[in-house]
């Protein structure tokens, strides 16, 4: 991780005489120390190589051109209420292969699907950088590395697809219009973003109450909201034994985290609750600090972008770095309080401590009303999330049944919306520098 956060300023030279001195160590000691020592070179230099070996900006040299490009759609497209946003892959322009991914932004309609090939005409843009935000970063962490808006779309044709991703991106929308069916707006969106964390028809005015809050994580499908799915998940496969069970439970947590889009907090949350589940299925103790380690080197080595450009990423492990050994710490200092007090506001002032000078760098504001909203939000979220689920899914079976539990959601996700509107307006909630 340290020659990966370290490879933007490590030269090729100084990574080459890194090298020989793994080399000569190897060879000239037979001691322990100096061993470790050289294998902690050897790993600093493979995350510095895996960083620079990640991916290069292959679109830059159309930067400003008019041209036609040819691409597969390779991830579910964002559907927004005026726009829709797709990523294309397998780049063709004038007949040469290119690598890197293009976002192109088209109007609402026609809707199109991931897996298919369309042929775009449009002038390539490289993605905008400003002093407080940098789209340009922000898209890289995704390998996308160049915009196009309003494209002329000149064909769409046959499917290039992954077959099991198309099946879970179709049941994940035929789920979203599901609920929209049952619950109305802006309830139903956030039923969506804690469900499945689809932030795209909330509001704003809504998502600035939650940042005033503190409470974004919940429509974020942070690690708490993905806890409560595999224990749900954990709890429903019981019955068919432990080893059944285990293996059925993994799968699912697995294509749910591929038909959610991946994202950096949801991977992290499954991948630690993986492994988890198998510590206690083969009777092994569950170590947090390893698995936090063990967590973010997966991770980075799929995508080494991840560590610098998705704050996501990082505000995920700094949330659970807190939980982890700030969680446990309040907790001997009071030893007597209350269970709901434990469950939910240790946790979240362990959280918000760890995360707070990271959020004020980067967003320039504090939550001072995070602890108590989140007090009185959190223990309604877990019961919105199962009920939000089986209205979506019997809305799907058998749709007059749907309407009980729809009227339930909505009672839920109106009650969240009303604390953290009310706490949103408190005088001094939060802290803008």
């Amino acid at each position: 991780m340290l020659g990966i956060f370290l490879a933007p300023i490590v030269s090729g030279t100084v990574v080459l005489y890194l090298l020989c001195g793994t080399v000569i160590c190897f060879c000239l000691w037979q001691k322990r120390v100096i061993l470790i020592a050289a294998l902690c070179i050897v790993l600093f230099i493979s995350g510095a190589e895996r960083f620079n070996f990640s991916g290069g900006n292959e679109l830059e040299e159309f930067y400003g051109q008019k041209i036609d490009v040819t691409g597969t759609i390779v991830a579910d497209p964002d559907i927004r209420p005026d726009k829709i946003q797709i990523t294309l892959g397998d780049l063709e322009i004038s007949d040469q292969k290119h690598g890197g991914k293009l976002l192109v932004q088209v109007p609402r309609y026609p809707e199109y699907e991931y897996g298919a090939r369309i042929k775009v005409s449009g002038k390539i843009l490289e993605p905008r950088e400003s002093e407080d935000f940098s789209y340009k970063k922000y898209l890289e962490r995704f390998g996308i590395s160049a915009v196009i808006f309003n494209p002329k779309i000149i064909y769409s044709q046959g499917f290039y697809g992954n077959r099991i991703s198309s099946v879970l991106y179709r049941i994940k929308n035929n789920f979203i219009a599901a609920v929209s069916r049952k619950i109305p707006e802006p309830e139903n969106s956030l039923l969506v973003g804690i469900l499945l964390g689809q932030k795209r028809g909330i509001p704003q005015t809504i998502i600035d109450q939650f940042i005033v809050t503190g409470t974004s994580h919940i429509i974020a499908l942070s690690g708490f909201n993905i806890t409560i799915i595999i224990n749900n998940i954990a709890r429903a496969l019981n019955r068919f034994g432990r080893r059944a069970s285990f293996i059925i439970s993994m799968v699912l947590i697995i294509l749910f985290v591929i038909m959610t889009g991946a994202s950096a907090s949801v991977v992290r949350a499954a991948v630690m609750g993986i492994m988890a589940q198998f510590a206690t299925n083969i009777g092994r103790i569950y170590s947090a600090s390893n698995a936090i380690a063990l967590t973010a080197v997966v991770m980075l080595v799929q995508n080494p972008k991840l560590l610098q450009f998705d704050v996501g990423f990082q505000l995920s492990f700094l949330a659970v770095l807190g939980l982890v050994y700030l969680t446990p710490f309040l907790e001997s200092k009071f030893p007597n309080t209350p269970k709901p007090i434990k469950e939910y506001l240790f946790p979240t002032l362990a959280a918000q401590a760890a995360t707070a000078p990271f959020i004020f760098i980067f967003y320039y504001q504090i939550s001072l009303i995070s602890p108590l909203i989140n007090l009185l939000v959190l223990p309604l979220v877990p019961v919105a999330m199962t009920v939000g689920f089986f209205t979506g899914l019997l809305e799907l079976v058998v749709p007059p049944l749907a309407t009980v539990l729809g009227f339930m959601t909505w009672l839920i996700l109106h009650l969240i919306l009303l604390i953290i509107e009310l706490g949103s307006r408190i005088p001094f909630a939060a802290i803008h520098s």
